[in-house]
């Protein structure tokens, strides 16, 4: 599409491409947020699961989100993202495998966001925009 546009209007013509994709954005990173505030509670309301998360993550800690303050959702983004693979290490262990955690319907949810791959795009593209 692009291309036939420069065409028409003749590529000596054309300076920049503007294009609007906030509304996905927003979308992206409500949604995102969400699963982290959910990922974070759940985590942090078992102490076992606390005491799992440190453990695969050297004692790291993620940062607690609300909603409304800004500055801790991101530097829980950051952390979540800097600590990826050793969540989605956790998750996969046959550690994580024997709790009853991991056969719970939320703990299903949890295993599935850390898996997502788009959860993972998603705190990229809030992490770059912020």
């Amino acid at each position: 599409m692009f291309d036939d546009m420069v065409e028409v209007i003749g590529e000596e013509n054309v300076l920049q491409v503007v294009t609007d994709n906030a509304s996905n954005y927003v979308k992206a990173g409500r949604n995102t947020l969400k699963s982290a505030i959910f990922m974070n509670g759940y985590i942090y309301n078992h102490v076992a699961i606390v005491n799992m998360m440190r453990r695969f993550t050297n004692q790291r800690n993620l940062h607690r989100p609300t909603i409304t303050r800004f500055a801790a959702s991101f530097i829980t983004l950051a952390q979540m993202h800097k600590q990826k693979n050793n969540l989605r290490k956790m998750i996969t262990s046959p550690e994580w495998n024997n709790t009853t955690w991991s056969k719970d319907p939320t703990g299903k949810r949890l295993t599935s966001i850390i898996l997502q791959e788009r959860f993972w795009r998603n705190i990229v593209y809030v992490l770059k925009l912020t």
